[in-house]
């Protein structure tokens, strides 16, 4: 399976399923992408629900 927009697919997908387990559901590609936003970014950072949206709305 090709999935859209190629690996950035499974980064959404991980980021509904922390926006919809309220926080419970972390998977290793929203990790990853979390990791990634607070080594590049500036404080104030985003809070986590706020990333997974984010990378939702994106897609």
């Amino acid at each position: 399976m090709n999935p859209p927009n190629g690996g950035f697919f499974f980064f959404c997908v991980d980021a509904l399923a922390f926006i919809g387990s309220d926080g419970a559901i972390r998977g290793a590609r929203f990790e990853q992408a979390r990791r990634e936003y607070r080594a590049s970014a500036t404080p104030p950072f985003m809070s986590d629900r706020q990333l997974a949206l984010a990378i939702t709305a994106i897609y």
